[in-house]
């Protein structure tokens, strides 16, 4: 995370395909990711969304993960809509998106990695698709949640990853899921 952050004279790296992974802020702030344009593409991973809009439609072609921190910040982000083909939601990969309200989530996501969607104060509902296997620490650590539901896909929920939704008014889950700790909070959970 952030080995190159700063870096103000960096504008040239090559990253081989075997490269499956890049931290959260590797490159930030430097005239290489810059140069990238709004969505810095690397290897198949948004390392970074770097544009302004309200309403932004990820490009489809190739990006198979939305990395660590890639619109972490992104104030002004309302909505977002990622491409068929994204596998992985990268850990606080929308993190501190105060203003995100709708995301849509396609079919081809496995992974919610920790803190994806923390403190996105004004998403309220969430549809998680059938296919995702697994939602990590908070990551939808959201005040104004009110309702999600969960596919039977999913095997494994960390602690938390639904703390802090003080809104919470159900979470639908399947049978499969009907033991899990989801946080401390009392909210209704209906099993289908």
């Amino acid at each position: 995370e952030g080995v190159f952050a700063d870096c103000t004279n960096l504008e040239s790296v090559t990253i081989p395909e075997s490269v499956t992974e890049i931290g959260e802020g590797a490159f930030e702030n430097t005239p290489w990711l810059k140069a990238l344009g709004d969505f810095a593409v690397v290897n198949h991973i948004l390392l970074r969304y770097q544009g302004v809009e309200k309403d932004v439609t990820t490009p489809a072609g190739g990006v198979t993960e939305i990395g660590a921190g890639a619109f972490f910040g992104c104030m002004d982000l309302e909505s977002v809509t990622l491409p068929e083909g994204v596998t992985k939601i990268g850990t606080g990969a929308f993190g501190k998106c105060k203003g995100l309200e709708d995301v849509t989530v396609p079919a081809s996501v496995t992974t919610i990695d920790a803190y994806a969607f923390y403190c996105c104060i004004n998403l309220e509902h969430v549809t998680i698709p059938e296919g995702v296997t697994s939602i990590g620490k908070g990551a939808f650590s959201c005040t104004s949640l009110q309702s999600v539901t969960i596919p039977a896909s999913v095997t494994e929920i960390e602690w938390d990853a639904f703390d802090s939704c003080w809104e919470m008014e159900e979470i639908i889950l399947p049978q499969s899921l009907a033991g899990q700790r989801f946080s401390n909070h009392n909210f209704k959970c209906l099993i289908v």
